[in-house]
């Protein structure tokens, strides 16, 4: 729910969010996770759906309660971007994913966004992944709005330094010399 204002939802809109934490103790394999889901997959789709979000067989094949945090999240990250949405919520997708992981799931996202009229707003607090995969970029400080625009004008120097009180552009600059 918002804050003040209002909001109002196209017709033709169908939300995907994915939370940062969730709760519980699923006793679920990842295999029944998906099919539960998406009971038309067959085998292969649901491993091959799994895969793609970068787990192993092992993995596939285990109970999602005893997965790591981030192997949890791609989990819930292969039900979202399978279902049939034309907008995604993302509050910190990458959260418990190491550096590698965290570029696979933006280019399985940037691959989702291919597929028509879709959009994805994303809750991230790496600099370095808003510059190289957002195209607008809304800056809060202290949940006040810093800078809003195209990614490269909202996160450039000025804006971070007045947010941040150092050169984070310096440090953004390096990062993202790593991610090509």
């Amino acid at each position: 729910p918002s804050l003040s204002g209002s909001c109002e939802l196209g017709e033709n809109l169908e939300i995907g969010y994915f939370e940062q934490e969730v709760k519980g103790e699923n006793k679920t394999t990842c295999i029944d996770e998906i099919w539960q889901e998406f009971p038309s997959f067959t085998q292969y789709e649901v491993r091959s759906a799994l895969a793609k979000c970068g787990l192993t067989t092992k993995h596939i094949e285990s109970q999602v309660r005893v997965l790591s945090g981030g192997e949890q999240a791609k989990v819930r990250l292969c039900k979202l971007i399978n279902r049939d949405t034309n907008i995604l919520l993302l509050d910190e997708p990458t959260n418990h994913l190491d550096l590698i992981y965290q570029r696979q799931v933006f280019a399985l996202i940037k691959e989702w966004l291919k597929q028509g009229n879709r959009a994805v707003i994303s809750v991230v607090h790496d600099l370095s992944l808003a510059k190289k995969y957002g195209t607008r970029a809304l800056l809060l400080d202290h949940g006040c709005m810093a800078a809003i625009g195209d990614t490269n004008t909202a996160l450039n120097r000025d804006t971070l330094e007045k947010v941040y009180g150092m050169d984070v552009y310096a440090y953004m600059k390096e990062m993202l010399s790593r991610w090509q």
